[in-house]
This record gives C-alpha cells, structure tokens and sequence, in this order.
C-alpha cells in the first residue's frame, strides 16, 4: 500500500473513532519510512491520547463500581444482625447468605478487572514512548523532537496516577521531567510565540504543580511565558496555549488550597452524604454483563461526543447560510437601488 493511502486511512479510522486501527497504519508508516511528517505527529500523539484515556475511563468505571462495595462492606460490619433475620439482606436487595458470596466473588473479580486493565494501560504506554524515542532518534528537526519530547512528558505524567510504587512514580516522574526540559532546551533559540515551546512550559508546570506541589516553581515557569510575550504577535493556536497559562497563573496564585486525595473513610462519608443506599444491586451482574456495563458507559460518552459535533456542525451551516443570505439580500438591494 502506498504512502499516500496509508496517511488518508490514518485520517479517516482517526475521524470514525477506529483509533486501534488508526494506531496500526501509523505504525505500517514509520516502519516503512522511519519518520513521520508534522501533521502525522500530532494525529500519532492525538489518537494515542484517545486510547490512553478510553481504557483509563474503563478503569474509573471499575474503580467507582469498587469503592460502591466499600460503602455497602463498611455499612454492613457497622450493624449487628442475625443471618437468619433477612431485614439487613431486604435492605440491600438481598435474599440470603449465597448473595453475600456473591459479593465476595464480585470483589475479587473487580480488583482482578482494574489489576488487568491498569497492566495493559502501563505496558501500551511504555511501548508508545519507546516508539517515539526511536522517532527522536530518526528525525531531522528540532522542531519536530521537541514536539516527541512533550508527548513523552505527557504520558509519563499521565502514567504517575496509575502506578502505585513509590520508586516507579518517582521514575516516571523524572522522565516526565526530564523530557519537558530537553524539549525547552531544543527550542532555546526559537522564540516564545512559537506554540510547541508554550506548550512544553504549560505542561511542564502542571507537572511541578500537581505531581510535586512546588507551587512556586510552576509559577515562575508560567510567568516567564506572559512576560516573554507581551509584545510578540502569536497566531491562533498561540494565543489558546497562553490564555490557558495566564488562567493557571491566576487559578494558582489565588489558591492556597492543597490538594487531598481522598481515604476510603472520606469515600464512605462521600456516599453516605449523597444517600446512596443500594448500590448493591450493580453487584448482583454476571461478568459478561459487567463487561457490558462498562462498554455502555464508554458508548455513551462518545455518543454525547458525536452528538455535539453535529450540534455544532448544524450551527456553521446555519450560520452560514443566514451569512449568504444576507449577503444576497445586500446585492438586491444594491440592483434596486441602481434601477
């Protein structure tokens, strides 16, 4: 298959929501010319986002599923019952001891479920940042490198909320770091209107902000970039990267507030303060239909997804035509008056 073909079936699996496969032309692309153009590095960079956080929403879904059988485990050991009297059991949505394996066997498949799915987020992600370090190597522009450097930046910084071990967060950590600095580096001589520098300062510093509290640094990072480009004209996309780092900026420097991830027992009062009361009955599913459950939940975010972007389709096209339509209106006009 010729290149040429190659590049439009990226576009279009990209465009239907076929990013597995999308991902698997790229991949035909760079093994065969072992670099990519720039409009391929930022669809390779994009479509991986979309499957990293496509299978990181399966594990919240699962992960939310667990913490409901926290709740419904704390709230049962909390009250004294006999097994014989079925009250606690109706409360629930139970009707004997056998439900209450159920449960147990529930459990343990979730912990399996979120164990798997958080294995194969970790290993697709270091699978991708090998492929783009092997990019880096066969690329020409520094440009280009510096725009690979983000993306490892990114989704080692992505992969720090996934892993649990303390030397590992830290690993990712300083790869996250250290990517983001050389990409800086890269681009010492480019001016700070340039959108790929904006861009690895903004990340940079929501790395330092959110992975390791130093407020102060983050701060200091962002405001390099506001001073720098006061009197320098960026185009469009330029502009979007600095507003959002003036809105940080502020957000930042306002807020004193630490962020504090939440215990199970600040979980439990979370569920108890909204009244969820029977959360027991997603439990009461056999594996396949907890494997549907969490299709349907990613479903209905993309339809949402798509129902939006012909929303806003529908809108230009009325827009457009109320546009041409005034237009012609004018010209009408203007031959009246003529006559």
């Amino acid at each position: 298959m010729k290149s040429n073909e190659l590049k439009h079936l990226c576009h279009v699996c990209y465009r239907i929501g076929m990013f597995e496969e999308c991902n698997n032309y790229l991949y035909q692309i760079i093994e065969r010319d072992k670099r990519l153009d720039r409009d391929l590095i930022i669809l390779l960079s994009g479509n991986f986002r979309k499957i990293y956080f496509k299978l990181k929403k399966r594990i919240k879904i699962l992960e939310n599923e667990y913490k409901k059988l926290i709740v419904f485990s704390q709230e049962e050991r909390s009250k004294e019952y006999d097994l014989d009297n079925n009250n606690l059991y109706n409360e629930y949505g139970l009707n004997s001891k056998e439900d209450s394996e159920l449960i147990s066997s529930f459990n343990k498949d979730l912990i399996k479920r979120i164990f798997h799915n958080k294995l194969e987020l970790k290993h697709k992600t270091v699978k991708f940042i090998e492929l783009v370090d092997f990019l880096i190597k066969n690329s020409n522009s520094n440009l280009d490198k510096a725009l690979y450097d983000k993306m490892k930046g990114d989704f080692n910084r992505y992969i720090i909320d996934i892993v649990k071990d303390v030397e590992e967060k830290n690993q990712f950590y300083e790869e996250s770091e250290g990517s983001y600095v050389k990409g800086i580096d890269r681009l010492k001589d480019y001016p700070y209107s340039e959108p790929i520098k904006l861009s690895l300062y903004l990340n940079y510093a929501v790395l330092l902000f959110e992975e390791k509290d130093l407020k102060e640094d983050a701060l200091d990072c962002l405001n390099i970039c506001i001073k720098q480009c006061r009197d320098l004209e960026l185009n469009d996309e330029g502009i979007e990267i600095l507003n959002l780092i003036k809105e940080n900026y502020v957000v930042w420097k306002t807020d004193n507030s630490k962020k504090i991830k939440p215990s199970s027992i600040d979980i439990l009062d979370q569920y108890k303060q909204n009244e969820i009361k029977k959360p027991i009955e997603i439990f009461k599913k056999t594996n396949v239909q907890i494997s549907i459950l969490v299709d349907e939940e990613l479903n209905k975010e993309e339809e949402e997804q798509r129902r939006k972007e012909i929303e806003e389709k529908r809108r230009k096209e009325e827009e457009e035509k109320k546009k041409r339509n005034e237009e012609l209106n004018y010209y009408d006009d203007d031959e009246l008056k003529k006559r």
